[in-house]
């Protein structure tokens, strides 16, 4: 059974008044800011209304004071822009900074007829090669309207549109990488982070962590049972979450949340059985949703989601052998998606998925031994992919994928043991990758990886002890690391590092039991 497209119009709510707003032009020219300072404050307002913030607030036309208020926020001189979605677009013709390209940080006047009226203006907080750009505005959505983060798009689906550089902004940051999929991941519809488990009863259990940080009630989609733990990725074409995991009769089975909140059909994806739980990433470059899987025969195999909606069909990767499950992570540097494995022998496998489509050959990653599942990051800051494993012996392992495309060396990281899988996560507020772990005594560890490539130290997390691999996700509204375990007792346990660089306390997630 094939899935179809589940697209969900956007609203311009944001409505500009009717004629502009004249303001005098002039003032001092005010420190430069960059693309990521001015995402920065956006995604601090997201969810927020018209009266919530600290613009202006017209309940009518807010979209122009809420850029306005983001870019002097993060030093942008905005003489020149009123309460007028069309007075941005005279901002740029006064300044010379309209432009037909959008960048990072940019404002984006939709419909402007030249003079003096505007539909709409919105700001780029993300641009890829191919145009496709997220944005994040004030008055969108049904009325009366919020801040709201749109993802991969183009801003032309909403009409005719005119990018505004702010002035005197200096270069935007190069394009990032969407996070990997897992059993958390944030969705950028509903600014929340969506966590997925198996409950004891073997089917799937969801619950969610919203921007006011409380968690929601558990619920289950049925009536399919599913082996292993599953996997989620957020997908900008559906605006979905979308679901993959074994069922008790080995093949991949698909579901999602779409933009309404509510369940898909599972449906099972091809007639190949598997033999490890799937690993899922969102591509920008297709627009698909990659995964894969071992097979039955310990080959990888691949299959994909792709913008439309409709799953493809099973293929193998290469002719070498895996063993337990891959972990995948798309790279901006390449435009490629990276793929980890451990070989039957364990040592590390690397592969790739090129633009083109076509996956490239094994090859092995240096000389170290592993044990579990590789954890693959994107890093920002160093714009490579880190990749953490457990060596045989219970220490925590690094090697890295540089800018050059070579596979660095293995490094040991600090002097505890773990006891599986780590997890791993960027964190834009540090710029530094976030590590999580179970030691060995089964409490949660922490340490991390700085900007100039040095790590940390270990320290725990808390004073409860955990039975499996923890899960970290990146919560942009919250600004904050989630991070998810299952407890001694079988329940869903909940910390975070906030904006502070602390670690908070262990908290339940209401009393649902889980497994795995």
């Amino acid at each position: 059974m094939t899935i179809k497209a589940r697209r969900v119009a956007t609203t311009l709510a944001g409505a500009a008044l009717a004629m502009l707003v004249s303001v005098p032009f002039g003032g001092a020219e005010a420190a430069a800011a960059t693309g990521q300072d001015i995402t920065a404050v956006a995604q601090g307002q997201l969810g927020k209304g018209c009266s919530t913030g600290g613009w202006r607030c017209d309940p009518d036309a807010w979209c122009s004071d809420f850029v306005k208020w983001v870019w002097d926020t993060a030093g942008i001189d905005t003489a020149g822009i009123g309460p007028a979605a069309a007075s941005v677009a005279a901002y740029g013709q006064q300044r010379g900074t309209t432009t037909g390209e959008p960048h990072v940080g940019d404002a984006v006047v939709y419909n402007y007829d030249g003079v003096s009226w505007a539909e709409h203006v919105n700001l780029v907080v993300g641009v890829r090669a191919d145009g496709m750009v997220q944005t994040i505005g004030g008055n969108e959505g049904s009325s009366p309207g919020s801040v709201r983060f749109q993802d991969w798009h183009r801003a032309t689906d909403w009409g005719s549109v005119r990018y505004v550089r702010p002035a005197g902004i200096q270069d935007a940051a190069p394009e990032q990488s969407p996070p990997p999929g897992g059993e958390g991941t944030f969705n950028a519809w509903t600014a929340s982070v969506e966590m997925f488990a198996r409950g004891t009863d073997g089917l799937l259990a969801h619950t969610y962590l919203g921007t006011d940080g409380k968690s929601g009630a558990w619920s289950v989609n049925g009536p399919w049972q599913i082996v292993g733990r599953p996997v989620s990725v957020y997908n900008p074409n559906s605006r979905a979450v979308e679901i993959y995991a074994r069922d008790t009769l080995g093949y991949l089975i698909h579901s999602y949340i779409g933009a309404d909140g509510q369940y898909g059909p599972w449906t099972r994806v091809g007639d190949w059985k598997i033999a490890s739980s799937p690993a899922a990433v969102y591509n920008p470059g297709s627009r698909a949703v990659e995964v894969y899987a071992r097979s039955t025969d310990n080959y990888l195999i691949h299959t994909f989601l792709d913008a439309s909606g409709q799953n493809g069909y099973w293929s193998v990767v290469g002719d070498w052998k895996i063993s337990e499950t891959p972990a995948a992570v798309y790279n901006p540097n390449s435009r490629s998606i990276e793929i980890y494995a451990r070989a039957t022998d364990e040592f590390l496998l690397h592969n790739y998925l090129l633009p083109n489509g076509q996956h490239g050959t094994w090859t092995v990653v240096g000389n170290w031994k592993i044990t579990g599942s590789p954890a693959p990051v994107f890093n920002d800051a160093r714009r490579s992919v880190e990749v953490y494993a457990r060596a045989t012996d219970g220490y925590l392992l690094h090697n890295y994928l540089g800018t050059d495309g070579q596979n660095g060396s293995w490094s040991v990281v600090g002097n505890w043991k773990i006891a599986d899988t780590p997890a791993a996560v960027y964190n834009p507020n540090s710029r530094s990758i976030e590590i999580y772990a179970r030691a060995t005594d089964n409490f949660l560890i922490h340490n991390y990886l700085l900007p100039d490539g040095q790590h940390g130290v270990w320290t725990t997390v808390g004073t409860w002890t955990i039975s499996n691999t923890p899960t970290a996700v990146f919560h942009q509204s919250r600004r904050s690391v989630e991070v998810y375990a299952r407890s001694m007792d079988g329940y869903l346990v909940h910390n975070y590092l906030g904006s502070n660089g602390q670690n908070g306390t262990w908290t339940v997630v209401d009393n649902h039991p889980i497994t795995d």
